[in-house]
C-alpha cells in the first residue's frame, strides 16, 4: 500500500524483541471440531477441509496470497503439540475460574481490569489496554479506508437532512466515536462500556454521550432508538451462545430501516508456523473452557446474523486479510497489534499454560519469530445489514 499507515504516538507494552533462549512447549493436546444444526462451529479446532467460508467480499493487503490454504490439509491442522513436561499441562480450573475479582487468580498488579463480575472478558481495561486499541482502530481504518464500512450507512450520513444517532458498543475510550465525528459532526454520538473509569475519564470524546453498560445484559436504551449501531472485536466479551441474542440486542435498540455493522477476527491465523500453530490451538481450547467464548467470531459472524431471519436484511459481508511483520509498514503495524494483544492476555493465559510471565514472554517472541518467514496474516471480517422491523 502506498501510504504508510500511523496513528499519534503511545506507550507500548514492555516485551523482548530478541529470539528466545529456549523453546517454550506445552503438553499432548488432540482437539476436534464439528459444525453444529446451524452451522456454526462449536468446540475446538477443526480439520481444514471442514471450514465453511462464508461468501465476501475480500479485500487484500499489497502481496497477501488469495489462497492461504496449507500444503497439507493433516500437518496444518492435526499436529500433536509436544510441549516439554516441566511446562505443566493446560489448567482448566484457571482458564474457567480466573477473574480479576477472584482472591485466587488476582491479576498482576501492574494492569488494571474491569470488575463486573458477570463478564468474562480477560483483557485488561488500563491506558495500555487503550494503546492497544487504538493501533488496531488505526489499522482497520487504514486497510477498509473509512471508519465506516457499509456503503448504505455513508450513504446516508452523507444525505442526512435531520440529525442521526450512533452508537458504538464497546467503545472504550471513543476512538472509533472521535473519527466518525471528525467525518461526520452533524450527528448525535453514544458509546456504551463496561469500563466505568475509561468512561469517566478526561480523554472520552468531547460530543458523545457514553456511558457504562454490558451487552450480555440490556444495554441501557430504549427501543428503536439509534440509525446506525457499530460494534466491534467484542468476541473475547461474549460467549458463542450467547453471540446471536446480543445481535438481537443490538436491532432492538436500531430504528427501523436503520443500520447495524459488526466486526470480528477469528484467533487462527493464515500461514502460521509451528510454534504459534500449538499457541493458538491451546489457546482456542482455553477459550472454549471459558465461557464458550468463540474462536472462530469472525467466520461464524454471517451465520449469526443469519438467524435474525427477516430483521436483518440486505446483509453484507467483506474481509481483510493482513500481513504480520512483513509487507512493509501495515505488517509491521499489524505485528505490533498482535503482539500487544498476545501481552494483553499474559494474566491470563500464563496461568493456563502453567509457564511463568517470563516463559510466556518467551513464547510471544518466538511467535514473532516465524511470522515473517512463513508470511503469517491475520483476518478480519464485516458484517453489516438493515433493521426490519
Amino acid at each position: 500500500m502506498g501510504v504508510s499507515p500511523s496513528r499519534p504516538q503511545s506507550r507500548s507494552l514492555p516485551h523482548s524483541n530478541t529470539t528466545a533462549s529456549r523453546s517454550v512447549s506445552i503438553t499432548n493436546k488432540k482437539l476436534s471440531l464439528t459444525p453444529d444444526s446451524e452451522g456454526i462451529k462449536t468446540g475446538t479446532l477443526p480439520s481444514k477441509s471442514n471450514l465453511r467460508e462464508p461468501r465476501a467480499t475480500t479485500i487484500q493487503a499489497d502481496n497477501v496470497p488469495a489462497n492461504t490454504d496449507s500444503d497439507s490439509e493433516d500437518s496444518y491442522w492435526d499436529l500433536d503439540i509436544n510441549f516439554k513436561p516441566e511446562v505443566g499441562v493446560l489448567d482448566a480450573i484457571v482458564a474457567k475460574a480466573w477473574h480479576p475479582n477472584n482472591p485466587s487468580t488476582k491479576p498482576h498488579d501492574l494492569r488494571e481490569y474491569h470488575t463486573i463480575d458477570s463478564s468474562d472478558y480477560v483483557f485488561p481495561s488500563d491506558e495500555i489496554e487503550q494503546d492497544r486499541i487504538e493501533l488496531i482502530h488505526y489499522l482497520l481504518r487504514h486497510v477498509f479506508k473509512s471508519d465506516i464500512i457499509c456503503p448504505s450507512v455513508r450513504n446516508l450520513m452523507d444525505s442526512a437532512k435531520h440529525c442521526l444517532k450512533v452508537l458504538d458498543v464497546g467503545c472504550a475510550k471513543g476512538f472509533w466515536l472521535d473519527s466518525v465525528q471528525k467525518v461526520y459532526p452533524k450527528a448525535e454520538y453514544h458509546g456504551v462500556d463496561i469500563a466505568e473509569k475509561l468512561i469517566n475519564g478526561e480523554h472520552a470524546p468531547q460530543r458523545a454521550e457514553i456511558v457504562f453498560g454490558n451487552i450480555l445484559d440490556r444495554l441501557p436504551y430504549s427501543d428503536n432508538s439509534f440509525d446506525f449501531v457499530h460494534q466491534r472485536l467484542l468476541m473475547m466479551g461474549i460467549p458463542k451462545h450467547y453471540f446471536p441474542a446480543c445481535i438481537s440486542e443490538l436491532i432492538r435498540v436500531t430504528k427501523p430501516g436503520g443500520y447495524v455493522e459488526l466486526i470480528e477476527t477469528d484467533i487462527i491465523l493464515g500461514n502460521m508456523g509451528p510454534i504459534m500453530e500449538k499457541y493458538t490451538k491451546l489457546c482456542h481450547e482455553a477459550m472454549t473452557i471459558r465461557a464458550g467464548v468463540d474462536g472462530y467470531a469472525a467466520t461464524n459472524l454471517p451465520f449469526y446474523v443469519k438467524v435474525q431471519g427477516k430483521a436483518a436484511a440486505h446483509r453484507g459481508v467483506r474481509s481483510v486479510r493482513i500481513p504480520l511483520n512483513w509487507n512493509g509498514p501495515i505488517g509491521k503495524m499489524a505485528a505490533d497489534g498482535m503482539v500487544e494483544t498476545l501481552m494483553a492476555m499474559m494474566d491470563w493465559l500464563h496461568l493456563v499454560l502453567s509457564i511463568s510471565r517470563k516463559e510466556y514472554q518467551e513464547l510471544v517472541d518466538q511467535c514473532v519469530q516465524e511470522w515473517g518467514p512463513h508470511k503469517t496474516f491475520v483476518t478480519y471480517q464485516v458484517v453489516y445489514f438493515q433493521v426490519v422491523k
